[in-house]
């Protein structure tokens, strides 16, 4: 038994004397390996998280968690455009609009038409961050407005119930007068309303 032990831990050592050479004498084998497997990891735990979101969703387990609906509203002049528009919940996108940016389809900031986001979260408190960025649409001697990107942004936390819908409304308008500059006319409104069921 102390034999086997011996062997082991030799074969320990030497395997760690060997993978720290590897690595000091910048062996490329050996970091993409160690990199290969950091990604397999990673994907392993997204992959189960995704299987245990399914099984939540399949089981009726989440039938009582709050249902958010973002809904985005856009009152600015058309001395704006929308260039994006992103929505972060604890810290992971959840939804991200940008700007078609080719020169034929390009529309005023109250052309563009932003769908409603809705998703599932669980009871309890979450951050949720809006960020609207803008782009000048001016032309003749304000042209040099549309060199400008303007953001917009709002952190806040929130407490969500269950059994409770919640629907979040978030608007941009335009603050300030003749004299206010450019860049700090735009403005973000955020609220949340409660939608009992």
């Amino acid at each position: 038994m102390s034999n086997l032990l011996l062997i082991f831990i030799s074969f320990a050592i030497s395997y760690a004397n060997e993978s720290s050479n590897s690595f000091i004498n910048g062996d490329k084998t050996y970091v993409s390996n160690e990199v290969d497997k950091l990604r397999d990891g990673v994907l392993n735990t997204k992959l189960q998280l995704q299987m245990f979101n399914e099984i939540i969703k399949s089981e009726g387990i989440n039938r009582y968690y709050p249902k958010l609906v973002i809904g985005f509203r856009n009152d600015l002049t058309e001395r704006y455009k929308i260039f994006s528009v992103e929505y972060v919940i604890d810290g992971v996108k959840t939804f991200f609009y940008q700007m078609d940016t080719s020169s034929s389809s390009r529309k005023t900031a109250s052309q563009e038409d932003i769908q409603d986001f809705s998703t599932t979260i669980s009871p309890g408190k979450h951050t949720v961050q809006v960020a609207v960025s803008f782009v000048g649409n001016d032309s003749g001697i304000f042209s040099y407005l549309s060199e400008y990107k303007i953001q917009v942004a709002d952190d806040t936390t929130y407490s969500f119930e269950k059994n409770n819908d919640y629907k979040l409304n978030v608007r941009t308008y335009e603050y300030g007068g003749l004299l206010t500059d450019f860049k700090d006319k735009a403005r973000l409104e955020v609220a949340l309303s409660k939608v009992v069921r």
